[in-house]
C-alpha cells in the first residue's frame, strides 16, 4: 500500500525518544494490532498472544490513511517534535490549526456582551444551556429548551429577542484560531507548497488547514500526545534505580537481605538489576490483588471511584481482565447491562452460553460477551467465511445502521454462515446478536496497549509504593487538589510524608531513606517534599540555596542559612516561606523561634558580607568566628497546631504535618459525610453532607441589590469542593461559613454548571444547612468510651478521669472498656452522675492521659 515511509518515519522519532530517555507509551489505537509496528519498537504490545487484528489498523478492501497515535512523556514531547523540525527541516514540519467554532452557548454569550448585558446576568441565563444533547452538539432551538428563563426573556425583551435572533446566524461560525495539541504534519517539499501557514506564539510553523483538511491536501498527520502517566512512571523507575545503585554498593550481606526486597531481581548472588518497567511480564498475582481491592488510587485508568467499584466487583485476576475492564467501562456498556453480566459470568453465577459451538473460541477469554471490535471481525469470519477485511467492513456498516447496507450484509452473512452449515434460523439470531454488540464493542488494540500501563502502574504501586507515591506528587504538583488527594493516599497507606528540609530535599519530591537510622527499613523510606513546593522561593532563590548547600555540605542553623546564602535571591519573604513550610525544622528550633530570629539573622550576614566586602577578614573565617556571640533566640515558645497548619498551607498550598480535619475524619464518616471527590458520583439533587474546612468565600450581591449569595469553597482531606450559598441558606449560616472552624455541610449536588468546553471543573453542592462539626458530634454522640489498658487502670488513673468530667459536665453518658491482654475486655457503664460534655478539648485532655488508649464519641 506504499506505507513504508511512514512506518520508517515514525520508528525513526520513536526510537530516537526511547535512546534518549523519553518515555514512550506502548501503544495507542488500532495500530498496536500490526505485528511489523511491534518488530520496529512503533508498539511495545505483542499482538500475537491476545488475538490483536491487524485489518482493525489497515485493511485491504478499503485503502485509507495508517494512523499512528504516539504517547510520550509530557515533560519532554516537545524534544521529539524539535527533533523532527531538524532531521526533516523547518519548513518541511509543522503542527495543525484548530478552529473553535461558536456553539450556541458562547454565540448568545457573545452577542449578549456586544449588545452591553452584563456578564453575571447573561451567564446565569446561558448556565442550563447544554453542550451535548444525548452524544450530540445542539443546534440553538434544542440548547433553549434547557433555558426556559432565557426563552421566556427573548419573548418580552426586543434586546433578548436580537440576541437570540443574531446567535441563530453565527452559531457554527469560526470564533478563534488555535494549534493542535499533538498534530504534526511532515512534508516532502516545503510546507508551504502545499497549504496556507501562519507562525505560532513561539514562531512555530502551523498550517492554516484543520486536521481533515491537511489530508485533502496530501500530507500525513502524526500525533504527538502527551501521557503525564508515563512522567509518573519514568519518575518512579528513576527513583527506584537510584536507591538500587545504592544498595549495590553495600557489603554482600546488606546487598542479599536488599536483594529481597525487589521482585523483579534473581535471589542468587550478584549485582541487583535495575528495574526496566516496560520489560515486565504481566504476571504478578499481587498486583492483580492490589488492583480487585480497589486500592487504585493513583493508577492509570482504574483510580476514578467507579472505576475502583468495578474492580473490586470483577476482580480481575488475569491480564486480560484488565483489557476487558478497560473496554467495559464506557456508559454504553454498563447501561445495556453487559458489564453486570460480564461480572456474573467470570464468577460463576451467571452460565456462559456462546451464541454458537463455532464461536467458543473468539469469545471465550470474554466469557461469551461480545466486548471488542476485533471479536465482531473474528465472529463474521469463524461463522460465515468473511475475510478479516471484508468483516471490518461489516462492523463499520452495523456502527452506522444504515438500513440498505445492513440488508445487504445480512444477505453476505447468512450465504457464507449456510456453507459452513450453519442452520439459517441460528445464523440469524447470531447476526442480531452481533449487531446488537458492534455498537458497544471496542477496540481491543487500544484496550490492550493501555491495559499494559495500567498494569505497570499498578506493579510500581504494590511493590515500590514510597518511589511511586513521591513520583505521583512530583507529577502532580501543579494541582493543589491532585496533591492533598495523593498525600492523604500516602498517610493511609503507612507513608510518612515529611516537609521540605533545606538540608535534605531536592527541587521535587523525593525519598528520604535516612528516617530512624535505617536508610533501608523494610525497603521503603518516607516522602520528602521538594523545594520547589514553597512558594515564594523562586528559581533564583533555589539555585543560590542549592549553591550554597553543595559548597558547605550542610546548613547548621538559620544564622549559618543566610550567611551561606547572604545575597538578595535569598531575603526576609523567602526566609519566611522556609520556616513556615517545614524546611528548617532540621534546626531543631521551634518554627516560632526561628520565625522570629529572621530579621537578626539577615543583619549579622548582612554585616559579615559588609566586613568582608572592606576587608576585615574572609567571609567564611568571619562567619565561623562570631557564630557562637551572635547566635541568639528569643524564647517565644511555638506555634499552635492550628497555626502551624495554616502557616504551612500559606508557604506550600496545603498541609503537610497534618490537617485541621484528621482528627475529625472517624466522627464525620459516623455523621455521613462523603469525600469531596465523591460528589460527581452522587446524582443531580441528590441530598448529601460533607464536613471540612472553608478556605475560601466569596460574597455577591443579589441583581436585585436587596441581599447577598455566596461562593463557598470548601477543603477536606481529599479535595475540594465549591458550594453555592443562596440568599435564605447564606444570612442564615454566614457566621459558621466564617468561623475558620471545621463544619458540617448539608447539601444538593448540582451537575448543571458545565463550562463552555463541557467539563465540571469541581465537585458543586447547594447549600441547605451548616453546623460547626464539634457542635453536630456532641448533638449525635450517644456514649463516649475510653479505652484503657487494664495494666494501667489504678485509682490515680480513675481519679484523674473523675476530676475532667467534672470540669466537663453534660448529658452524654460515659462507658470505660479494660483491654486486657489474653481475655474478652471488661465494659464498664458509668453511674448517671459521671455525664460529660463530649467537646474537642474533654476528648484531646483524655486522649493525653498516660494509659488511655483511646477516646472514641459514639
Amino acid at each position: 500500500m506504499g506505507f513504508s515511509g511512514y512506518f520508517l518515519i515514525v520508528q525513526d522519532f520513536i526510537n530516537w525518544a526511547k535512546i534518549n530517555g523519553i518515555r514512550v507509551g506502548p501503544g495507542r489505537g488500532s495500530g498496536a494490532g500490526s505485528l511489523v509496528a511491534y518488530a520496529l519498537r512503533i508498539t511495545d504490545i505483542d499482538p500475537l498472544p491476545y488475538n490483536l487484528l491487524f485489518e482493525r489498523f489497515l485493511n485491504p478492501d478499503r485503502v485509507s490513511m495508517p494512523d499512528f497515535d504516539i504517547d510520550f512523556m509530557q515533560e519532554r514531547r516537545g524534544e521529539v517534535i524539535q527533533y523532527v523540525a531538524n532531521r526533516y527541516g523547518r519548513d518541511h514540519v509543522g503542527q495543525i490549526a484548530t478552529y473553535s467554532a461558536l456553539n450556541p452557548k458562547s454565540a448568545v454569550k457573545d452577542v449578549a456582551r456586544t449588545l452591553g448585558i452584563p456578564f453575571s446576568e447573561i451567564n446565569e441565563l446561558t448556565k442550563p444551556m447544554p453542550l451535548l444533547v444525548d452524544g450530540k452538539k445542539p443546534d440553538l432551538d434544542q440548547a433553549l429548551e434547557f433555558a426556559p428563563k432565557l426563552k421566556a426573556k427573548a419573548l418580552e425583551d426586543p434586546v433578548y429577542k436580537r440576541i437570540l435572533a443574531t446567535a441563530r446566524t453565527l452559531e457554527g461560525l469560526y470564533r478563534q484560531v488555535g494549534m493542535h495539541a499533538a498534530g504534526v504534519v511532515i512534508s516532502e517539499k516545503p510546507l508551504v507548497e502545499y497549504v496556507p501557514v501562519f507562525a505560532g506564539q513561539n514562531g512555530e510553523l502551523i498550517t492554516q488547514f484543520d486536521k481533515d483538511k491537511v489530508e485533502d491536501a496530501g500530507l500525513v498527520k502524526f500525533d504527538f500526545l502527551g501521557l503525564k502517566t508515563l512522567d509518573v512512571i519514568a519518575q518512579a523507575e528513576n527513583l527506584i534505580n537510584l536507591r538500587i545503585g545504592t544498595e549495590n554498593q553495600l557489603d554482600n550481606t546488606e546487598k542479599r537481605l536488599a536483594r529481597d526486597k525487589h521482585p523483579h531481581a534473581q535471589k542468587s548472588e550478584g549485582e541487583i538489576p535495575f528495574l526496566k518497567v516496560e520489560l515486565l511480564s504481566p504476571d504478578a498475582p499481587e498486583v492483580y490483588q492490589l488492583i480487585a481491592s480497589g486500592d487504585t488510587l493513583g493508577i492509570f485508568q482504574v483510580e476514578s471511584t467507579g472505576f475502583q467499584e468495578l474492580c473490586r466487583k470483577l476482580k480481575p485476576d488475569c491480564f486480560e481482565d484488565i483489557i476487558a475492564a478497560g473496554a467495559l467501562y464506557r456508559p454504553g456498556p454498563m447501561q445495556s447491562g453487559m458489564v453486570d453480566d460480564f461480572v456474573d459470568r467470570k464468577h460463576g453465577r451467571q452460565k456462559i452460553i456462546y451464541p454458537h459451538p463455532l464461536l467458543e473460541t473468539v469469545l471465550k477469554p470474554t466469557y461469551g460477551t461480545i466486548v471488542y471490535q476485533e471479536q465482531v471481525l473474528l465472529s463474521a469470519q469463524v461463522l460465515a467465511g468473511y475475510s478479516l477485511g471484508a468483516a471490518d467492513l461489516l462492523r463499520r456498516a452495523m456502527g452506522k445502521k444504515k438500513f440498505e447496507e445492513m440488508q445487504q450484509q445480512r444477505n453476505q452473512f447468512m450465504e457464507g454462515a449456510k456453507k459452513n452449515g450453519v442452520d439459517p434460523e441460528q445464523a440469524g439470531q447470531v447476526f442480531d446478536s452481533i449487531e446488537k454488540f458492534a455498537g458497544y464493542g471496542f477496540n481491543k488494540s487500544h484496550a490492550a496497549a493501555y491495559a499494559m500501563i495500567t498494569y505497570q502502574t499498578a506493579y510500581l504501586k504494590r511493590f515500590y509504593p514510597v518511589e511511586f507515591m513521591a513520583a505521583l506528587l512530583t507529577t502532580s504538583s501543579g494541582s493543589t487538589e491532585d496533591v492533598v488527594k495523593y498525600i492523604y493516599e500516602a498517610k493511609i497507606s503507612h507513608i510518612e510524608v515529611l516537609p521540605p528540609d533545606v538540608n535534605i530535599s531536592l527541587r521535587k519530591f523525593t525519598v528520604d531513606y535516612s528516617k530512624q537510622n535505617s536508610r533501608y527499613k523494610n525497603g521503603y523510606g518516607s516522602i520528602r517534599f521538594g523545594l520547589e513546593a514553597v512558594k515564594g522561593l523562586g528559581d533564583a532563590a533555589l539555585e543560590t540555596l542549592l549553591e550554597a548547600r553543595g559548597k558547605e555540605k550542610e546548613f547548621r542553623s538559620i544564622f549559618h542559612f543566610c550567611e551561606s546564602t547572604a545575597s538578595q535571591k535569598i531575603n526576609k519573604r523567602v526566609l519566611e516561606a522556609l520556616v513556615k513550610s517545614g524546611a528548617m525544622d532540621g534546626f531543631n528550633k521551634p518554627r516560632k523561634q526561628l520565625f522570629a530570629a529572621i530579621e537578626k539573622a539577615l543583619s549579622n550576614a548582612n554585616s559579615l558580607q559588609k566586613d568582608a566586602a572592606v576587608g576585615q577578614s574572609n567571609l567564611f573565617d568571619m562567619a565561623s568566628l562570631v557564630q557562637e556571640s551572635k547566635e541568639s533566640y528569643v524564647d517565644v515558645g511555638e506555634w499552635s497546631e492550628k497555626e502551624r497548619l495554616a502557616n504551612e498551607r500559606d508557604s506550600l498550598g496545603f498541609y503537610s504535618s497534618g490537617h485541621p480535619l484528621d482528627r475529625y475524619v472517624e466522627d464525620a464518616r459516623k455523621l455521613g459525610a462523603i469525600a469531596t471527590v465523591e460528589i460527581p458520583q452522587k446524582r443531580h439533587l441528590e441530598v448529601v453532607q460533607i464536613a471540612g474546612m472553608v478556605i475560601e468565600l466569596k460574597e455577591r450581591m443579589l441583581k436585585s441589590g436587596n441581599g447577598r449569595w455566596a461562593i463557598v469553597r470548601v477543603e477536606d482531606t481529599f479535595g475540594h469542593a465549591e458550594v453555592l450559598a443562596f440568599s435564605k441558606s447564606y444570612q442564615d449560616h454566614e457566621a459558621i461559613l466564617r468561623s475558620g472552624e471545621p463544619i458540617l455541610i448539608k447539601g444538593r449536588v448540582l451537575h448543571d454548571d458545565i463550562d463552555d468546553e463541557g467539563k465540571q471543573s469541581t465537585a458543586k453542592m447547594r447549600l441547605e444547612s451548616a453546623l460547626l462539626l464539634s457542635v453536630a458530634q456532641t448533638e449525635r454522640t450517644r456514649f463516649v468510651d475510653i479505652k484503657i489498658a487494664s495494666s494501667s487502670a489504678d485509682e490515680y488513673l480513675l481519679e484523674q478521669i473523675h476530676k475532667l468530667c467534672e470540669r466537663h459536665k453534660g448529658e452524654k453518658p460515659l462507658r470505660i472498656i479494660l483491654e486486657r491482654a489474653k481475655a474478652y475486655s471488661t465494659f464498664i457503664v458509668c453511674g448517671e452522675n459521671t455525664r460529660v460534655d463530649p467537646n474537642d478539648e474533654f476528648i484531646a485532655e483524655l486522649e493525653a492521659m498516660p494509659g488511655i488508649l483511646k477516646a472514641t464519641r459514639i
